[in-house]
């Protein structure tokens, strides 16, 4: 399974995790073009909001505020995986761990697609983990979780009985491996 975390790159462009005291901070350390952008663009750190920052060479930066406190919405951050274009982002320290794991666990599982029949041709981003999150255990849950999906996604006339118990028994099944990426 391809994974959606990249290794640590000098290229990367920084993924700000703020709340709106983390906002205010960082409105201040942008470049006055960034944060002009980012203010006319409406973008005051309400709760899953983003916004792209632009530079001189393209994309700055983006800038998200999950939801904290409540965990009805734990998993919002996986729509970044369609918003941002394609390319290697990171994630910049500015809110508790538990949060930063919440949004590279739905950047994951927002990475999957089900490709067992037609290949997915779009490139997805890529993110880089602190060091403080467990990418082994993360990529674990992603892949468990694709296995289910995959295993909901395929059709019974592809799927009998032998081959449900087969990847029931055996998790390194390739035939259900083989059919999904992230």
């Amino acid at each position: 399974m391809a994974s959606c975390f990249a290794a640590p790159s000098a290229a990367s462009i920084p993924l700000y995790l703020v709340d709106q005291d983390g906002w205010s901070k960082l409105r201040r350390e942008l470049s006055a073009e960034a944060a002009s952008f980012a203010q006319a663009s409406g973008f005051n750190a309400s709760a899953n909001q983003h916004v792209l920052l632009p530079g001189k060479a393209g994309l700055s930066g983006v800038v998200f505020a999950p939801q904290t406190g409540a965990r009805a919405e734990r998993f919002a951050a996986g729509r970044l995986v369609s918003a941002l274009p394609k390319g290697t982002y990171r994630l910049e320290n500015r809110l508790a761990a538990d949060v930063e794991e919440d949004v590279a666990l739905a950047f994951a599982l927002s990475s999957y697609r089900f490709t067992r029949y037609k290949a997915s041709k779009a490139e997805q981003p890529k993110l880089v983990l602190p060091k403080s999150l467990d990418k082994a255990r993360l990529e674990r849950i992603a892949s468990a979780i694709a296995q289910g999906r995959d295993l909901i996604n395929t059709p019974t006339n592809d799927m009998g009985p032998e081959a449900l118990e087969e990847a029931a028994l055996d998790r390194k099944s390739t035939r259900l491996n083989s059919s999904h990426t992230d």
